[in-house]
């Protein structure tokens, strides 16, 4: 075995014991590592944008120039997670994705969704996502909109489902009003800190993709 192929090996474990530990009791996350780079985020409002002077300062933009890589943005403004499962066929699984980051909760939170229905539409898009082979990234969202327990949550179904989880987005954001457009959108600097917290998550996965013909670890 060449010298080169030993280091791809020992990148490849160190990468998935990085992975793994970034879920409660150390679940196994499932499907990784992914079979190519095709990123997709679902998301409302905050993954859409809004608040960001420009398309290219919202946290999807700033994140796929800093990894770069082309990422889907299925951001809309205003969706449950119901409208999320509404559309999730046409908007993410059409994409053939290898990775798919959810950000929704916010909007039932607002609109009054009992947390079980939120939790249970959760788990329901990270089953299909997981069905059709990609590896599955929840973002938490609290910062003030949640009661207490809605980390819990997030966290349990990080463990049950095997996805990796990206807690709290919104904190250090969420009642700061040098990040903060509004009363509940982040602003160019608030779309920043949220790359920073998810950035590492989603580059530690797709360094881990190893091209099909075999050579070194690609991002």
């Amino acid at each position: 075995m060449s010298r080169r192929a030993i280091i791809t090996i020992l990148a490849l474990f160190a990468l998935v014991a990085t992975i793994v530990l970034l879920l409660p009791q150390r679940a196994m996350v499932k499907n990784f590592p992914p079979h190519g780079s095709t990123v997709v985020v679902l998301g409302d409002s905050i993954a859409a944008g809004v608040g960001a002077s420009a398309s290219e300062k919202g946290f999807v933009s700033v994140l796929s120039a800093r990894l770069n890589t082309p990422i889907v943005n299925a951001g809309k403004s205003g969706d449950t997670t119901a409208d999320g499962l509404a559309r999730f066929e046409t908007d993410v699984l059409a994409h053939d994705p290898d990775i798919v980051v959810i950000e929704l909760g916010g909007n039932d939170h607002l609109k009054r969704v009992p947390p079980e229905q939120t939790f249970e539409n959760l788990g329901a898009l990270v089953a299909q996502a997981q069905a059709k082979g990609a590896v599955v990234i929840v973002l938490g969202i609290r910062g003030g909109l949640f009661a207490d327990g809605f980390d819990d949550r997030f966290e349990a179904l990080a463990e049950t489902c095997g996805c990796v989880f990206v807690p709290d987005i919104l904190s250090g954001i969420f009642g700061d009003g040098r990040s903060m457009a509004d009363a509940v959108h982040p602003n160019d600097r608030g779309h920043e800190k949220i790359a920073d917290k998810v950035a590492p998550v989603l580059e530690g996965i797709l360094v881990s993709v190893v091209p099909e013909n075999g050579g070194s670890v690609a991002q």
